[in-house]
């Protein structure tokens, strides 16, 4: 990590699947002084993930100079007919455009800075969570946009986060749910929420391992001090997390979640899901068990 560069040039990104935790993580963050961690956006910067891409993988933008540099200088510009320089009417021009890799990025970094981070204090980091951005793309994008970002993984037990996009789910309904309906909202929950999760945290462990930082939802419930006080190690921020408001906001929030489903419809649940995400629950366990052991 770069220690030059100010604070608030270091985001931090906090990435999860939905129903995992992470708007409590989000909150227990923004007890600390030196932290300001945005809530999520609707995945907007995808489609500016897209314009990077293009950009960055095209074969006509320069990395520097514009092609079409040249249609602005004097020489050009003032086009006497016996000037050598004048414009050549066999000239193929059509990718001479007006910026190169380099100034797209300038240009994408100073609208980024100016939606999330203008008004933040330069001592400070910021950053955000959001549930959209659970692809390599997306991380490779950020990091070539804020080279000194860090990114927080957030994880919850598969079977815990399934029944909980199940009961969200069974609560937007007007209609009483059967049986056979659970079943078919477990399967798809864990088809293309919970699987590709998962998915994404093995890829993105082994790509951003040594700029990112894992928690696990569980552990944070259980001694939020102490996954807190590995956060601000890995962030390298001074003083610390406010103890009180970290305490009121874990009671209010899990009281809050314990209160989704009874202990019947959660038994059944379960219990559809447990065969759905064997693989899912088990590097869920042995992620857990690394982390208990550090």
């Amino acid at each position: 990590m770069n220690h030059d560069t100010l604070p608030r040039e270091r985001p931090v990104i906090v990435l999860s699947a939905g129903r995992t935790g992470s708007t409590l993580l989000q909150k227990l963050l923004n007890t600390h002084e030196g932290l300001v961690i945005w809530g999520e956006h609707d995945g907007f910067l995808n489609p500016l993930m897209q314009s990077w891409k293009a950009v960055s993988r095209s074969k006509w933008i320069p990395d520097t100079k514009p092609r079409g540099a040249w249609l602005l200088e004097k020489p050009r510009l003032r086009w006497p007919l016996a000037d050598k320089r004048r414009l050549n009417a066999g000239k193929w021009t059509a990718w001479d455009g007006s910026f190169s890799k380099q100034s797209f990025n300038s240009s994408l970094r100073q609208f980024v800075d100016s939606l999330f981070c203008d008004n933040v204090p330069q001592t400070m980091r910021w950053g955000f969570k959001e549930i959209r951005y659970r692809n390599i793309e997306f991380m490779d994008f950020w990091s070539d946009l804020y080279p000194e970002a860090q990114y927080i993984f957030l994880l919850r037990n598969p079977i815990d986060t399934c029944l909980s996009f199940t009961a969200a789910s069974a609560k937007e309904s007007k209609e009483p749910i059967s049986e056979d309906n659970y079943q078919m909202i477990t399967r798809f929950i864990a088809d293309q929420r919970i699987k590709p999760a998962f998915s994404f945290f093995s890829e993105a462990v082994n790509k951003f391992g040594g700029v990112s930082h894992t928690v696990i939802f569980e552990d944070l419930v259980e001694d939020a001090g102490k996954v807190l006080g590995d956060i601000e190690c890995f962030l390298e921020l001074e003083s610390g997390f406010d103890p009180g408001k970290v305490s009121k906001i874990i009671r209010k929030d899990i009281v809050s979640q314990r209160k989704e489903t009874g202990p019947e419809l959660r038994q059944m649940l379960s219990d559809m899901a447990m065969p759905l995400l064997e693989k899912e629950l088990e590097l869920f366990a042995t992620v857990q068990r690394s982390h208990r052991k550090s």
